[in-house]
């Protein structure tokens, strides 16, 4: 009986082959292996020649299997790493960076957006606040963006939190330095919040310019440089040295007096209703 391909270790019986030389005639002196219990033509014989033949072609065989199965496994590995990269990469770039005038693919934003890319969960979060009125999704989505370092997110999402309800819990993360350098970063975009806002953004904003603006030109901390009341120039119109109150009125103010047009980028950021809350 022949056992496969190779050297034949055992018999079927379990007993371990041994090589012995034939004496024949037809294969004089040619050594073979056979079952070293008992002789019969039901146990294992094969030529020792044609067994390591079959052997170094197992072997080969087994070499060539395993060649391919690394560089499978290499190729997977590039894969992966590629993947991750891809993914590092769509994680943490910043969408708001890319120029309004260049169009950014559809496709990359939408991948940007589901590898939770902080920079696209901030304009969902403002999209979704501002625009569309959803205050408690708007909110979450900036804060997992703020959660994230984001400072775009955690700019916005403090001052959103001071405008509608006066809490100051995150202004901590800032200092005056950081508040203005991160609220000019914010202003120069070419984007905003929308056109169209909710009756109460509208209520508090007015409001705050009737009541609390007023105090930002009549506190004597540093004399009006302007004596001008179109506060879109109120960032000109005291030096840097005003006081913390007047300081918090002017950020407060400019950042609430973006009324450009609906950002551009959010029209190719698709947010249907089963991405509310997610």
């Amino acid at each position: 009986m022949d056992l496969g391909r190779g050297i034949p270790r055992r018999c079927d019986c379990g007993a371990a082959t041994v090589v012995l030389t034939s004496n024949t005639a037809r294969n004089p002196g040619r050594r073979f292996y056979r079952c070293g219990a008992i002789s019969g033509e039901n146990h294992v014989f094969k030529w020792l020649d044609k067994a390591h033949d079959e052997e170094f072609l197992v072997v080969a065989n087994k070499l060539a299997t395993m060649e391919q199965d690394f560089a499978d496994k290499k190729a997977d590995l590039a894969d992966m790493k590629n993947d991750i990269n891809r993914r590092s990469v769509c994680h943490f770039y910043d969408v708001l960076s890319v120029p309004c005038g260049l169009n950014m693919p559809a496709e990359l934003l939408k991948t940007c957006y589901a590898e939770r890319n902080p920079s696209t969960l901030y304009m969902k979060g403002v999209q979704f606040f501002f625009t569309f009125n959803l205050q408690e999704e708007g909110l979450a989505f900036m804060k997992l963006a703020a959660d994230e370092g984001y400072e775009r997110a955690v700019y916005t999402y403090a001052m959103t939190r001071k405008f509608f309800w006066g809490d100051e819990e995150y202004f901590a993360h800032f200092t005056r330095e950081s508040v203005d350098r991160i609220g000019k970063l914010v202003r120069s975009l070419k984007w905003a919040w929308g056109s169209l806002h909710g009756d109460e953004f509208r209520a508090k904003r007015d409001e705050f310019i009737s009541t609390i603006v007023p105090s930002f030109y009549s506190c004597q901390c540093v004399p009006v440089l302007e004596r001008d009341w179109v506060l879109w120039f109120i960032e000109n119109s005291k030096g840097d040295k005003m006081c913390n109150r007047c300081f918090w009125i002017k950020e407060v103010e400019l950042f609430f007096l973006q009324r450009r047009k609906l950002q551009w980028k959010l029209r190719w950021l698709q947010f249907g209703e089963g991405t509310r809350g997610q």
